[in-house]
């Protein structure tokens, strides 16, 4: 079975998330804590949920998909706002909430999830995606990869 644009990604933040928390269950050992822990961990995730909430409000505006398991619904390619600055700006945002969640729970093995998760979506959402962006926008698509990193 191939997993691409199987699994949505909202899901899977969820899961890299909750495997955050259960290291730090398990290896609490591993786990370390400083000052303002919290509200850092509070400010990625706040910043992380506004970057979500424009985009898809962008999306919305624009009147094109959100659900990222079937590009081909795309009707529009967008590029401005918060898609002038990343390809992908949900899945920044999915990334940022993990990256909160690693700070919060202060684990040095669930930083891990971090680069996991990259790589997962990079693999098996991004590039699939990406290939059928392609076809559907062309050139409008290719000049958009050469001007706008695929995160940040």
């Amino acid at each position: 079975m191939r997993l691409e644009l199987k699994i949505p990604p909202l899901l899977l933040m969820f899961v890299f998330t909750g495997l955050v928390f259960l290291f730090h269950q398990l290896l609490p050992m591993l786990s370390l804590s400083f000052a303002a822990q919290s509200a850092l961990a509070a400010l990625i995730c706040f910043a992380a949920a506004g970057i979500c909430a424009v985009a898809v409000l962008q999306c919305h505006f624009a009147g094109t998909t959100v659900d990222p398991r079937n590009p081909r619904a795309s009707s529009e390619l967008i590029t401005s706002g918060v898609f002038r600055f990343s390809r992908n700006p949900m899945y920044l945002g999915f990334a940022m909430f993990i990256a909160g969640a690693i700070v919060l729970s202060g684990n040095l093995l669930s930083i891990a999830a971090l680069p996991l998760f990259v790589w997962y979506l990079n693999n098996y959402q991004i590039g699939p995606e990406e290939k059928q962006l392609q076809r559907k926008f062309q050139e409008a698509y290719s000049e958009y990869q050469q001007t706008v990193r695929r995160w940040i």
